[in-house]
C-alpha cells in the first residue's frame, strides 16, 4: 500500500504524506456527506430535473417536506393526489430515497405526526436501506 502511495506522489510530484492527508481528507468529507445521504439525492435530483423539470420540482418538495400528504403535494403542483402517488412510485423504483418517503407517509397515523410504532417501522426500513447501500444494491 505504501509502494502504491509512493508511485501516486512520484507522478504527482506531492510528498507522500501531503497527498495522503490530501486524499484522507477528501474521502473523510465525501463519506460525511453519502451517511447523509445528501450528496446521492441532490444527484438524483439533478439527473431527474434534466428528464422532467416538474416531476423534480414534486420529488424536491416531497423530499423536504416528508409528512405532507399527497394531496397537499399535489395542489401544490396543480396536480391529483394519483399523479403523485404515481410520479413518486414510477421514480421509486430507481431512487430507493423516493422509497422512504413514500413509506413514511404510508405510516402516518391521522394526526399527521408517525406515532411511536411508525417511528420504529421508519427507523427499520432506514436501516434496511442503508444496509443495502452499502452493499451496493
Amino acid at each position: 500500500m505504501q509502494q502504491n502511495w509512493k508511485e501516486l506522489a512520484d507522478l504527482t510530484g506531492y510528498e507522500v504524506e501531503k497527498l495522503y492527508q490530501s486524499v484522507r481528507q477528501e474521502a473523510l468529507r465525501e463519506l460525511a456527506f453519502q451517511e447523509l445521504a445528501v450528496t446521492r439525492i441532490l444527484k438524483d435530483l439533478i439527473e431527474i430535473r434534466k428528464h422532467s423539470p416538474r416531476h423534480a420540482d414534486l420529488l424536491t418538495d416531497a423530499a423536504g417536506l416528508p409528512f405532507s400528504s399527497y394531496e397537499e403535494l399535489g395542489d401544490r403542483h396543480r396536480i391529483t393526489k394519483q399523479g403523485v402517488y404515481s410520479i413518486m412510485k414510477r421514480y421509486a423504483k430507481s431512487y430507493g430515497w423516493i422509497e422512504g418517503i413514500m413509506q413514511i407517509r404510508a405510516i402516518r397515523n391521522t394526526r399527521g405526526i408517525p406515532d411511536p410504532e411508525s417511528r420504529r417501522r421508519i427507523a427499520s426500513w432506514r436501516e434496511k436501506r442503508q444496509t443495502e447501500l452499502h452493499r451496493g444494491k
